[in-house]
């Protein structure tokens, strides 16, 4: 029990969820753009690029972020 709670705090892989009119991204680098259509999020590898309309910030935390709106496509670019 413990090493999971461990593994739980010591995270730090990068991930998004697309829930109903929200995104959730967890242990991202950087927010590079955010706007009301289009987010970029760099993380160690890559910059991940959603877009959509009507984003509104919902909640801004140290390397986690919850957006609101409807994400249409995302895209990945190797840097």
């Amino acid at each position: 029990m413990k090493d999971k709670i461990n593994r739980y705090f010591n995270d730090t892989e990068f991930r998004y969820t697309i829930f109903n009119n929200r995104l959730h991204i967890i242990n991202y680098k950087k927010i590079i753009t955010l706007e009301n259509n289009r987010i970029s999020i760099l993380t160690d590898d890559k910059r991940i690029v959603f877009s959509g309309n009507d984003f509104i910030l919902e909640k801004l935390m140290d390397h986690e972020v919850s957006i609101l709106g409807n994400v249409l496509g995302v895209e990945v670019y190797e840097d």
